[in-house]
């Protein structure tokens, strides 16, 4: 048995002073073996990107120059999350 799902998500952000665009990949594979012995062995592994919370953002004001100012956090960047485990069932009458 096996399984591969793909997703692509288009995230649109829009400010006072730029738009931004970011597509995102999101993928999950799933392989499965199951013997006559009533067992199974399932193997499953996804890879998510995720967007910053809303907590790490910041109000902060930086002065970049005179009359220019920055506002909030704008090292953050998106991080991928990748996620695998492996399940062994054993049933029994």
């Amino acid at each position: 048995m096996y399984r591969l799902g793909l997703a692509l998500t288009k995230i649109h952000n829009k400010r006072e002073l730029s738009v931004e665009d970011n597509w995102m990949l999101i993928s999950k594979l799933i392989v499965g073996y199951q013997s006559k012995n009533n067992q199974s062995l399932l193997f499953t592994s996804s890879y998510t990107p995720t967007s910053p919370r809303s907590s790490a953002l910041s109000s902060n004001f930086n002065q970049v120059a005179p009359n220019i100012v920055s506002r909030g956090n704008s090292y953050l960047k998106s991080k991928q999350m990748i996620q695998t485990t492996i399940q062994y069932t054993f049933s029994d009458k």
